[in-house]
């Protein structure tokens, strides 16, 4: 993945729609990704790995339109594991 100098945008492909789109890292709280995960919106894969434009306002709409749902998710530790080690690196 080849970083734009300019911005924190990322000349890549995006994970969750897979099409060959500038991408950046977008940061939901580990509640965000687990009731993403949860709900079927994303695979296991996309979660912290960056984003399109259209699917992170698309995931924001959905988590404002489920913010009750969200805060009610708990977190499973597979996800919270992996929201962790991809912050860290």
């Amino acid at each position: 993945m080849k970083k734009n100098a300019a911005s924190p945008i990322f000349v890549s492909g995006c994970r969750h729609c897979l099409g060959d789109k500038k991408v950046r890292f977008r940061s939901f709280s580990d509640k965000a990704w687990s009731y993403l995960f949860v709900a079927g919106e994303v695979d296991f894969e996309v979660i912290g790995n960056p984003l399109c434009d259209s699917c992170y306002n698309d995931l924001r709409e959905v988590l404002i339109d489920s913010h009750v749902e969200v805060e009610a998710t708990e977190i499973p530790a597979k996800i919270a594991q992996r929201v962790k080690s991809l912050s860290e690196s």
